[in-house]
């Protein structure tokens, strides 16, 4: 009996365990805001492994990438993956079930980004990226603004944000010039 009791006790304090997978960007700046909300809200001590990655389209560097995640957290159950952004999501979908088969997904991702159907233990929080809404939030503010300078990357994520942006921007263009930043 007793020693059911200390099985049972030692159980108890075994932290839950939560990988968090993000893309660099704003996804990176979103991760860090929830795993501060994860570590501050859960009743439970949590062991949180971050797993920050850039989203390739080359299929092996993305295989190699699970297979160091893998090797990263070796064996152990994982309770929770949080993915940030469809790459992330995608990402887990893909290859991180090879390692945490029975781990629940909870995807933070654009609500133009959520696949039609998510698998079983897969759930998603959406939001929406109101690009036209930052657009009129700024000629309300700075009703003068002749030059709208959009900041983005080239990688396969930031070309999909950069087309979204030109057609979303495109009704302003008689009024604005937009210059396109890109590395």
């Amino acid at each position: 009996m007793l020693a059911c009791f200390a099985c049972q006790h030692a159980s108890a304090t075994e932290p839950k365990r939560v990988v968090l997978i993000y893309n660099s960007g704003y996804a990176q700046l979103l991760a860090g805001n929830i795993r501060a909300e994860l570590i501050q809200r859960s009743p439970e001590i949590l062991k949180i492994y971050s797993a920050p990655f850039a989203a390739a389209a080359d299929e092996g560097v993305m295989a190699r990438y699970a297979d160091y995640l893998g090797a990263l957290i070796p064996r152990q159950r994982i309770d929770l993956a949080v993915t940030v952004g469809s790459p992330a999501m995608n990402f887990f979908q893909q290859y991180g079930r090879q390692f945490f088969a029975s781990a629940p997904m909870l995807s933070i991702v654009e609500e133009s980004r959520v696949p039609p159907t998510l698998g079983r233990n897969e759930t998603a929080i959406t939001g929406l990226l109101d690009l036209v809404g930052a657009i009129e939030s700024i000629l309300q503010v700075l009703p003068e603004t002749t030059n709208v300078s959009v900041v983005i990357g080239n990688s396969p994520v930031e070309q999909y944000w950069l087309a979204r942006e030109r057609l979303a921007f495109q009704p302003y263009i008689s009024r604005t010039s937009f210059t396109w930043l890109t590395s």
